[in-house]
């Protein structure tokens, strides 16, 4: 099956909770404005007497030597730092290409204490047990309704910020998803190297696009309680009861080499379930849908008693 990793973010409610808390955040948010201005500064001076541009990876390595002769400056993680470097990065990145497409440039400024409300946190980041791990300084409470929808993302970065007397992590998780363009490629090949089975492909190609997987995950993500996505990889071809995934495990379309018979959707659709348990706790995975938030009973249906009776 295709995979292809993309970036999604998800927005937690920040409760620092505890006075350590409350001043490291302010302490680091204003930590993070000095160096946002000094490193503005630097790249101003260094163009104004060079007329070459400093870039990240510059300013990072004088943010170690900084770092070694300066015991204030030490105090503050090291990702936190990195981050406030990146966004000045970024925007500098921003005004040359409005410049070279003619806009208002907006030069990048230095920045006061009314006008500097956001932690940039580039890497090492971890969300566990509704929690937000800082690193270099710890853990941290975060609360969202519904809790994390993607949880077999991977956390690769976090920005906390401070808006309206409310302080928020907006968390970048990496994840896996299909990759509808790879599993719909062409098989027609070329002149010199013609494609095999190009009219059973074309077939397969217009069924996977008349899908619309995004689409129903939206909608399963809009309704369900849970929506757990499951790899897809050797979910038909592992038998449900030995658990023995070997290419040669199928004989035919139902058989297995342990001698175990079951068609090849319901033994996938066994093994899904049995993955997406193995997640979500067994009273959390029993209601479904909008009546599972209202915590009502889960109604059998006869498109779900045809379900469960093939799985069963």
């Amino acid at each position: 099956m295709a995979l292809t990793r993309t970036h999604r973010q998800v927005v937690y409610r920040l409760l620092p909770q505890t006075r350590r808390n409350w001043q490291w955040l302010e302490t680091t948010l204003e930590a993070r404005r000095q160096l946002c201005n000094a490193a503005l500064e630097e790249r101003i001076d260094f163009h104004r007497k060079t007329g070459k541009s400093r870039t990240y990876f510059d300013q990072c390595k004088a943010l170690t030597a900084c770092r070694a002769e300066l015991p204030d400056m030490a105090g503050c993680g090291i990702a936190v730092q990195r981050g406030t470097l990146k966004r000045l990065d970024e925007a500098f990145k921003g005004f040359f290409n409005r410049l070279k497409k003619g806009g208002k440039s907006g030069f990048p400024k230095f920045k006061g204490k009314a006008f500097f409300d956001s932690i940039a946190i580039v890497s090492g980041v971890k969300v566990r047990d509704g929690t937000l791990h800082i690193p270099g300084f710890g853990p941290m409470t975060i609360r969202r309704k519904g809790g994390n929808p993607h949880p077999d993302g991977r956390p690769v970065s976090a920005v906390l910020k401070r808006a309206g007397g409310k302080r928020t992590a907006v968390v970048c998780l990496a994840v896996e998803s299909l990759d509808v363009k790879a599993m719909t490629r062409s098989a027609k090949g070329t002149m010199e190297e013609p494609g095999t089975n190009v009219p059973r492909k074309s077939g397969l190609n217009r069924v996977i696009l008349n899908t619309g997987w995004t689409a129903l995950k939206a909608m399963l993500e809009c309704k369900a309680a849970n929506v757990i996505a499951v790899p897809a990889r050797n979910t038909s071809r592992t038998c449900h009861e030995c658990g023995a995934a070997e290419a040669a495990s199928r004989r035919t379309r139902d058989d297995f080499t342990c001698g175990h018979a079951a068609h090849a959707d319901i033994n996938a659709a066994r093994n899904i379930r049995c993955a997406a348990r193995g997640r979500v706790p067994e009273h959390e995975a029993s209601g479904v849908g909008a009546s599972a938030r209202r915590g009502a009973f889960g109604l059998p249906t006869s498109s779900t008693r045809e379900i469960s009776a093939r799985a069963a």
